[in-house]
């Protein structure tokens, strides 16, 4: 016996296809109990992916071509596509560019998406956040494996120790930086020195000046 799983997604007008894929299960009568959720797992996996990339593949395509009517050009496709690595495993996505007279005029890459270096992955705050808190009670290595057997990510498509400790370690220093600037600007507030003492200016200085008169004294005296 063989499942079949049909997948379609539309756009939000409904006049298009986002995907519409049929993907074959193959029969595992030899253990159908674990067997079978292995393949459907699998399955599904491949099929969030591509709908995911299929996704943000339409969403630059079509920002590209609104901006035609501002920039003109022809659209064109970038040579290097577009890698994201978050939650729902690696994806990667053609990007589109406006070209005119032999020139980029717009570009969905920064325009849409952040610029993205030779080998950098652009990694979504989901997976981030997955990878945090894996990190506060266990170590890369065993948090590398459980991210990527969560994901069931394999070969190429792992997030390596290294990825995983960079990633941890930037938004560390960046909580880092956050903590201190709140802790700075609370201190200066309550007007607390570096060394823990209080700075107590004097009372005249804290109060505002009375406000001078503008008309001389003598008009306001009670005439006899």
């Amino acid at each position: 016996m063989e499942l079949v799983m049909h997948l379609q997604i539309r756009s939000a007008t409904g006049e298009a296809d986002l995907t519409n894929q049929t993907f074959e299960l193959p029969g595992v009568e030899s253990d159908p109990m674990n067997g079978g959720e292995r393949v459907i797992l699998d399955t599904l996996t491949l099929a969030q992916t591509q709908v995911y990339g299929q996704y943000l593949a339409t969403v630059a395509r079509e920002s590209t071509e609104t901006a035609q009517a501002d920039f003109g050009g022809n659209v064109v496709e970038n040579a290097t596509v577009y890698r994201v690595d978050g939650e729902i495993g690696c994806v990667t996505f053609p990007t589109y560019a406006l070209r005119k007279d032999d020139q980029i005029v717009w570009n969905s890459v920064p325009g849409v998406f952040g610029a993205q270096g030779p080998r950098e992955y652009y990694h979504t705050e989901s997976a981030m956040e997955l990878l945090l808190d894996l990190t506060s009670f266990s170590s890369y290595r065993n948090t590398a494996r459980v991210f990527n057997r969560f994901r069931r990510s394999l070969g190429k498509n792992r997030t390596p120790v290294t990825t995983i400790a960079s990633i941890v370690y930037r938004e560390c220093l960046a909580v880092q930086a956050h903590l201190g600037q709140w802790a700075t600007s609370t201190l200066a507030h309550h007007r607390v020195t570096q060394e823990g003492r209080r700075n107590l200016l004097p009372l005249r200085s804290t109060i505002a000046p009375w406000p001078k008169r503008s008309t001389p004294l003598g008009d306001y005296r009670a005439r006899p």
